[in-house]
Order: C-alpha cells, then structure tokens, then sequence
C-alpha cells in the first residue's frame, strides 16, 4: 500500500524553467499604465478649444482614428494612380522560356553507380576464371543478390535524401 492520501490531488506541471521571463504578454496591463483613451479625449478637448475644426467634430477617439486611416488611404490610393499613370507600356517582347532537362535523382544515380562498381568487381573472378562454369554461376547470383539487397537499402531502408 502506498503512503500518500487517496483524498490528496495530484498537480502535474512541467519542468522549471531555467530563465527569467523579461518581457511579458501583451494582454497584461503593466503597473502605472496611461490610458491612452483618456489622453486622447483630453487632446481632442484641447485641440477644440483652440478652434482646430478638423478634430472638433469628431465625437470619440475611433472616429479620430478611423479619419486618420481614411485620410492615409486616400492619400496612398492617388499617389499609386498617378505612379501608374505615369508608366509606360511594356514594349519590349518578352524573352522566350527555354526548355529545362529533367532533373535526375540522385537516389538513382547513386544506385546506378553502386552497380556499376560491383559489376567491375564481379567481372574480375568471372574474367580468370571463364571456363568454369560454377564460377560464372557463382558470380551472376552474386550479381543478382547484390542488386537486389541494394535496391532494397536505397527504396526501403534510406530515407529520402
């Protein structure tokens, strides 16, 4: 029996973290904040009193923002009119697309390769050795295990390279 309470709950949690957070999340709301909604009512006040008819009329701060961002936009919507206005048409034929070879795999070409190799190998006994037969016999299953163990690492076993 073990010597821990069944009433007790476990809490599970991850491993200490080994820094120190410094910059915290945004939703946070740092000590001694300034309430910018405040302050810009407090501007829009000012800027009222001293007659400025622009930012008088607005009623809240996202009326201010939002005539900010239509003022911008409309700003940025005619300096691209006249920038497109003022180019010209292409003249110039557009250069012709040149065929691409096929790039090979090297998957293949590394197969390929390998039984190239063994096949130099294997060609030396069955050039000696020519007249018997059970050498000859010998190295063709040779060859014909060998090409199939490697074929077996390159598509089984490897992964992609």
């Amino acid at each position: 029996m073990s010597d821990e309470k069944e009433d007790e709950r476990k809490f599970y949690t991850l491993k200490p973290k080994l820094f120190e957070r410094v910059n915290r999340p945004v939703h946070e709301e740092p000590q001694g904040a300034i309430d910018v909604q405040a302050m810009l009512q407090q501007n829009l006040a000012a800027d009222a009193d001293r007659g400025s008819p622009a930012k008088s009329s607005l009623s809240s701060p996202a009326d201010a923002k939002n005539s900010l961002i239509a003022a911008d936009t409309q700003k940025l919507s005619t300096e691209m009119t006249a920038a497109a206005q003022s180019m010209a048409p292409r003249t110039d034929p557009m250069p012709p697309v040149l065929p691409v070879a096929p790039v090979g795999s090297r998957r293949k070409k590394d197969f390929w390769t390998t039984i190239a190799c063994a096949a130099g190998v294997l060609a030396v006994p069955a050039f000696f050795f020519r007249q018997s037969d059970l050498v000859l016999i010998g190295v063709a299953s040779a060859f014909v295990l060998f090409t199939v163990v490697v074929a077996w690492i390159f598509w089984g076993i490897m992964d992609r390279y």
